[in-house]
């Protein structure tokens, strides 16, 4: 073999080790940074005070109604308020979350709530869906918890 052959043979060599190095290395950032997932802290839940003298409509056991909170973060959350009895209440958010549409109050406490984009029904007293005619999954709608009722200051306090 020549010299040009054997030069040109270790530059073949060389060649294809660079490579193999460069791929290697790079390939490996790829696999650590597919590992390090950055997975967010949950917000804490945090309690919010829903004044219910501007809805004369929750005064008695059955009644209903719409409203939206804001945030400490500054966004809105659109609600549903149910009161069940004297001291009990349900609160949903009134979006559904199957397409993002604001939902239906019913006529009466009897009836379901509807949500317009698929005339999928659900219960004012759960949020469960109680009639569903399409084949798409939906979500129920949320329930809040109610932590507590001041009946002296007509005031709910909700964990959102």
């Amino acid at each position: 073999m020549n010299k040009d052959n054997e030069r040109r043979e270790f530059l073949k060599k060389a060649g294809a080790v660079f490579t193999f190095g460069m791929f290697a290395s790079s390939f490996a950032a790829v696999i650590n940074s597919c590992e390090q997932d950055e997975v967010l802290p949950a917000p804490d839940p945090e309690t919010y005070d829903i004044d219910l003298t501007p809805f004369p409509m929750l005064a008695n056991p059955g009644g209903f109604t719409k409203t939206n909170i804001t945030l400490k973060n500054g966004s809105k959350v659109n609600l549903i308020i149910h009161r069940i009895d004297i001291n009990n209440f349900v609160v949903l958010e009134s979006i559904c979350r199957h397409m993002g549409c604001e939902v239906i109050l019913p006529s009466s406490a009897n009836e379901d709530i509807l949500c317009p984009c698929h005339n999928v029904k659900y219960d004012l007293k759960t949020g469960n869906i109680t009639v569903k005619p399409i084949s798409d999954p939906v979500p129920n709608l949320i329930k809040f918890k109610v932590f507590a009722y001041d009946q002296a200051k007509n005031v709910l306090k909700v964990v959102i």
